[in-house]
C-alpha cells in the first residue's frame, strides 16, 4: 500500500505534466493573440461635433447642398495618419474624377513619396508605397477618401429622407454605385452634410465627420475612421476645388 500511494503520483505527474504544460502555453498563446488583435483594430475615437443648434434644415436646402457637391475635384492637403501606437504626418494631392478614376499621392514632411494610388477603369491599380505602408491600406485609404467625397449622383426611390426634429437634423439614407450604404447626418441653415456612417460593400464600417465649412460651402476639414481596419485619418484640404 504505501508503494501504491507513492506509484499513483509519480504516474499522474508523468502523464499529465506535459499536457498540463502545453495546455498553459496554448493558453497564454491564444490570451496574447487577442490582446494583439484588440490592440491592433483599436481606431482613435473621433472628435464630438458641435451642437446642431437650434434649426432644422429644410428638404429643399439639402437637396441644394447636395446638388452643388463637386463630383470632381483636384485638393492637396495635410494629413495625420492616427494609429493606435503611431501617429503620421502627410501631405498630398488628390486628383477625383469618378468613383472608379482618381490618383491620390501622399508624400512625409520632407517630400519623399509616402504612398500613390492609380485608378483609372479597365485598368489594373497602380500602388506605390514606402515606409512599410503595406498596398492594401494605400488602397482602402485612397479609396475611402473618394468614397467619403463623391455626392450621391442619382437618388433612387430606395432612399429615405427623416426628419428628426428634436436633434434639428435631416438624415438621408442611400446606396452609391459601388454597394456602399450611406447613413447621412445633414445641420444648419445651409444644410451641411456633419456625419456619413457608411456600411462598405465589404461589410465593413467607414465613419466620417465634414468640418470647418468655408464660404463656398465645401468642408476643410473631414475625419476618416477606419473602425474595423483600426486607424483614423484627419485630412485638411488647402486651397479651393478646381
Amino acid at each position: 500500500m504505501p508503494q501504491c500511494k507513492i506509484w499513483m503520483p509519480a504516474i499522474c505527474r508523468k502523464w499529465c505534466a506535459p499536457f498540463l504544460h502545453q495546455m498553459l502555453i496554448s493558453a497564454v498563446a491564444v490570451g496574447l493573440i487577442m490582446l494583439a488583435g484588440c490592440i491592433s483594430r483599436t481606431a482613435p475615437a473621433l472628435p464630438t461635433l458641435p451642437s446642431a443648434g437650434r434649426h432644422t434644415p429644410a428638404f429643399a436646402v439639402v437637396a441644394h447642398f447636395l446638388s452643388h457637391m463637386p463630383a470632381r475635384c483636384r485638393r492637396t492637403f495635410f494629413a495625420t495618419l492616427k494609429l493606435p501606437h503611431q501617429q503620421i504626418s502627410m501631405i498630398g494631392r488628390l486628383n477625383l474624377i469618378s468613383a472608379t478614376s482618381f490618383q491620390l499621392t501622399t508624400a512625409d514632411e520632407f517630400g519623399r513619396l509616402f504612398f500613390l494610388v492609380h485608378r483609372y477603369p479597365s485598368h489594373p491599380d497602380l500602388v506605390q508605397s514606402a515606409n512599410g505602408i503595406p498596398h492594401h491600406l494605400a488602397l482602402a485609404m485612397a479609396q475611402d477618401i473618394v468614397i467619403a467625397l463623391l455626392p450621391p449622383v442619382h437618388l433612387s426611390p430606395r432612399s429615405v429622407w427623416r426628419v428628426v426634429p428634436n436633434l434639428h437634423v435631416v438624415r438621408l439614407s442611400y446606396i452609391d454605385k459601388l454597394r456602399n450604404v450611406h447613413h447621412c447626418l445633414f445641420t444648419g441653415r445651409q444644410g451641411h452634410l456633419r456625419r456619413s456612417d457608411i456600411i462598405l460593400a465589404s461589410h465593413q464600417c467607414l465613419q466620417v465627420l465634414y468640418t470647418r465649412y468655408n464660404a463656398a460651402g465645401h468642408p476643410r476639414r473631414l475625419y476618416l475612421r477606419q473602425r474595423d481596419e483600426g486607424w483614423l485619418l484627419i485630412l485638411d484640404f488647402t486651397g479651393s476645388h478646381e
